[in-house]
This record gives C-alpha cells, sequence and structure tokens, in this order.
C-alpha cells in the first residue's frame, strides 16, 4: 500500500505571510534603526535599564500580534491593517526621536562683554572691582559617550555670584529625554552629588541652565553631563577647566 505526501494548501502559506506584514514593517525599521545608529545601539546594550525597557516591549508587541488580535478581531485583512498600523506607531515611538533635530538658541545678557578689555594707564591705581557682567570661569569641549557630540560646556558666574552653565554651539546626536546635569568629579554617569538641571532644551544650538544657589562648580573637579534618563545612557560630557 503507498501512501502520498499531502501537500500544505497554498492557502495556509499565504495565510501567514499576510499576518506576517506587520512583524516585516517594525523589523524593516529596526534594521534601518540599527543600520543608521549603530552606536547608540551599542550604548542601549551596554545598559540594563534599557535592554529591560526593549525586552518588554518586544514581549508585549509579540502578545499582543499573536495572541491579542486574532482573538480581538477574526478577520484577517482587518487584522493585519490595524496591526500594521500599530506596528508604525511604534517605530515611530522609539525611533523618531533619535532623528528629531531641535536648534535653541539662547543668549546670557552681557556674556559677550567679557572679550572687552581696556587697559589702565600706568600711572592710574589698581582697583579690583566685582564684574557687573556674567563671566566664564571655566570651559571645556564637549565629547561625545557612543553618540556624536560637539560644542562646548562652560560654567559662568552672574554678577550676583549664581552660576550658570552654558551649552555653546552644540551639536548633539538626538534621542529621547535627554537630561543636563552637573556631576562632582570626572564622571560618565549621575552618581553620588549628582544635580539635575534641566531637560536638555535643543539638541543643537546654545542654552543656558541654572545651577542651583548654594552649588559651586567651580570647587574642585565637576563634570557636565548629558544623560538620557529613558534609557540610562550617557550621551555627552565635558570637564570645564
Amino acid at each position: 500500500m503507498t501512501t502520498t505526501a499531502v501537500r500544505a494548501p497554498r492557502r495556509t502559506v499565504r495565510f501567514w505571510a499576510v499576518e506576517l506584514i506587520p512583524q516585516y514593517l517594525l523589523g524593516l525599521a529596526t534594521l534601518a534603526f540599527v543600520v543608521t545608529k549603530l552606536n547608540a545601539v551599542r550604548s542601549a546594550a551596554e545598559s540594563l535599564q534599557a535592554v529591560a525597557i526593549l525586552t518588554a516591549v518586544g514581549v508585549a508587541w509579540l502578545a499582543f500580534s499573536f495572541v491579542v488580535m486574532p482573538w480581538l478581531v477574526r478577520n484577517q485583512v482587518v487584522r493585519v491593517v490595524l496591526s500594521s498600523a500599530v506596528a508604525i506607531g511604534l517605530a515611530w515611538a522609539l525611533y523618531a526621536n533619535a532623528y528629531d533635530d531641535k536648534k535653541v538658541v539662547e543668549r546670557l545678557a552681557g556674556l559677550e562683554a567679557r572679550t572687552t578689555s581696556t587697559t589702565a594707564p600706568a600711572a592710574t591705581p589698581a582697583t579690583t572691582i566685582a564684574p557687573a557682567v556674567p563671566v566664564r570661569v571655566r570651559s571645556a569641549a564637549l565629547r561625545g559617550i557612543n553618540h556624536r557630540a560637539s560644542g562646548t560646556a562652560s560654567i559662568v558666574r552672574q554678577p550676583d555670584g549664581a552660576y550658570v552653565v552654558g551649552l555653546e554651539d552644540i551639536d548633539i546626536e538626538p534621542g529621547p529625554d535627554y537630561r543636563v546635569f552637573v556631576v562632582p568629579g570626572n564622571v560618565t554617569r549621575p552618581g553620588d552629588g549628582a544635580i539635575e538641571l534641566d531637560k536638555l532644551r535643543g539638541n543643537l544650538g546654545t542654552q543656558f541652565y541654572d545651577v542651583p544657589r548654594g552649588v559651586d562648580p567651580t570647587d574642585g573637579e565637576w563634570t557636565v553631563l548629558v544623560w538620557c534618563r529613558v534609557f540610562a545612557v550617557p550621551i555627552a560630557a565635558a570637564v570645564p577647566a
């Protein structure tokens, strides 16, 4: 007695090919991100928080695609269309911030006046007068940490003695939830004594961030740090001197 192998219906093959369209869309978006932002991917891979978040998102997506949607929507065409829309939205939420440049240019009144100097005549007695304009007392080039970054980080002393951190002429690779810190020592993470100044208002341009009263970032070594809070990875740093 001979048996004949039964081939799977082509309809079943087509069913699964169509069902996987949302996976293809999300996969292509992920591949494009990995190729164009490889340094950021490496940085995320070194952070347990980033790995945990991305793993949770991946598991939730698979459960949504293969468990929730088939249970909620019986019609395959409707299900695939809805899942594809969610896949595109998820890709946008995950990756769009990495390409979203925002330029913010601020000016600190009187800061430019520091470049103007006058020489008193020899016969004039030397007199020490507190500057009536903001003065840069420290500065250093901003360096990227697994991300592209350039510009200058400065510590500026105001006439009233308060301090301001200036991020000047910066060009930082964009991303989500960037925060500006000052941290004691030469570091790449916001550890003990770290002070969060504000969210980064723009990854391009020049911005100034107030340092809380009572904090003296000229007393010893301090790091100006740009930190991605959601993924817990450093973006850029400088140690003004």
